[in-house]
C-alpha cells in the first residue's frame, strides 16, 4: 500500500498542470465556457450567458473524418513463411473487433483525446455470457488513470506503472472473474 500511494503521490504530482487544462478542454467542448464570476455578473445584469461554440464543430470534423477513414487492424508476419499465420490470427482480429465493438470504442477513444488530449483503451475479458469468456475493450479517460510521467515510447515499454481508478459494483468485479 505504502508502494502504491507513493507512486500514486509521484504521479498525481507531476501530472497535475495538466489535470486543470483537460477540465477545461472538455467543459469548453461541451458549451460551458463562462467563469462562475462571469455568469454572475452577467445575471446580476439581467443578461444570459449565451454561448456560440467554435470548438465542437472542429472537434467533429476531425473525429468524423477519422471514423469515416478508419482502417482495420491486421497482423504482419515478420518472416516470410508467417504468412498463414498471421492471415489466420488477422481473421481472429478482424472477427474479435467487430462483435465486441472494438471500432466505435476506438473512435470514442480517439474523440476523447481530441477534446482532451489523453485517453487510453484497456481490453479485458467478460465472462458474464461466457465461461470462456468474451475479449472486450473499454475507452479510459483522461481521469480514470494515473501513469509514470517518465515513460518515452509509445507502446508503454518503458512505463513503470500504470494505475487506473474505477468503481465498480460487487456485481460487476464479480462478473470481471472467472
Amino acid at each position: 500500500v505504502r508502494e502504491y500511494d507513493e507512486k500514486y503521490q509521484f504521479g498525481y504530482y507531476a501530472w497535475n498542470a495538466y489535470y486543470p487544462r483537460a477540465d477545461e478542454d472538455l467543459r469548453f467542448f461541451l458549451g460551458d465556457q463562462w467563469t462562475e464570476q462571469e455568469r454572475q455578473a452577467l445575471f446580476e445584469e439581467g443578461r444570459t450567458a449565451l454561448t456560440i461554440n467554435r470548438i465542437k464543430p472542429n472537434i467533429n470534423m476531425v473525429t468524423g473524418y477519422q471514423k469515416k477513414n478508419r482502417l482495420s487492424s491486421v497482423v504482419v508476419p515478420q518472416e516470410e513463411n508467417d504468412q498463414l499465420v498471421s492471415d489466420q490470427i488477422t481473421q481472429l482480429l478482424l472477427y474479435t473487433f467487430q462483435s465486441g465493438d472494438f471500432y466505435e470504442t476506438i473512435s470514442d477513444a480517439f474523440e476523447g483525446s481530441v477534446i482532451t488530449g489523453w485517453n487510453m483503451l484497456s481490453v479485458w475479458m467478460d465472462y458474464r455470457d461466457d465461461i470462456l469468456g468474451k475479449i472486450c475493450v473499454t475507452r479510459e479517460p483522461y481521469n480514470g488513470f494515473i501513469m509514470d510521467p517518465y515513460f518515452s515510447k509509445r507502446d508503454l515499454s518503458d512505463c513503470s506503472y500504470i494505475m487506473r481508478r474505477k468503481y465498480l459494483s460487487l456485481e460487476q468485479t464479480i462478473s470481471l472473474l472467472p
